[in-house]
């Protein structure tokens, strides 16, 4: 039976609020964010080239919760105190529950926000307690440094350099010595000879000048 092969692990840390939880997966080459929305699922992929920073910083969260919930079983307990023996056992239903989200809020530490930073964009990461947020970036930390090492090492590309534009009414290149033999050794070998006997042909301006237009020779730059 062929082994199945894990392409992701789930990393420490969730997000939840009342829609729904966000978790933090690892892959090979990138970080897969996972929100959850009921019976729907959205991904949003990191890749470690490109991650420029993560950012975490702590918040008064969590101990505003302890704040919250400590006064509110104190006043439990006072108000029970004040109460018979015999009906002290009531205030127990709701002093219970509270007292173990106290005990729950305190075990799981100090609160904290997180966020990624790439070219493009920052984004939020489910990581909101300090001892989850500090795991997961001990493991993200070592993929990084070995993706951005890999990427460094490359050898950059050669810049493309354009043609040289030539600037609008400047003369064009003088042709080289090469094709002036060459273009005039083709006019020779084209040129047709010439009998003596026969008298050479005038030029079309001077046959106009001659003839009965004087109006048009004006206007010839050969009259």
């Amino acid at each position: 039976m062929a082994t199945r092969v894990k392409l992701y692990r789930r990393l420490p840390g969730r997000a939840r609020n009342w829609m729904g939880s966000t978790t933090l997966w690892q892959g090979a080459d990138h970080l897969l964010v996972v929100e959850g929305r009921g019976y729907t699922e959205s991904y949003r992929r990191f890749y470690y080239r490109d991650i420029g920073s993560i950012v975490t910083r702590g918040t008064g969260v969590a101990t505003a919760w302890n704040v919250i919930l400590g006064l509110l079983v104190l006043g439990i307990g006072a108000a029970a105190a004040a109460t018979p023996a015999d009906d002290r056992i009531y205030w127990a239903i709701p002093g219970a529950p509270l007292l173990v989200l106290l005990l729950v809020n305190a075990a799981r530490g100090a609160s904290c926000v997180s966020h990624i930073t790439t070219r493009v964009q920052t984004a939020p990461l489910p990581l909101r307690r300090w001892r989850p947020a500090r795991r997961t970036l001990s493991l993200v930390r070592e993929r990084v440094a070995e993706a951005q090492r890999a990427l460094a090492a490359q050898p950059a590309a050669a810049p493309t350099t354009r043609a040289e534009k030539r600037p609008r009414g400047a003369p064009n290149a003088a042709p080289s010595s090469a094709a002036n033999a060459s273009r005039s050794t083709r006019t020779e070998s084209s040129a047709r000879p010439v009998s003596a006997s026969s008298p050479p042909r005038a030029p079309r301006a001077a046959a106009l000048c001659s003839g009965a237009w004087p109006r048009s020779c004006r206007s010839l730059s050969a009259c």
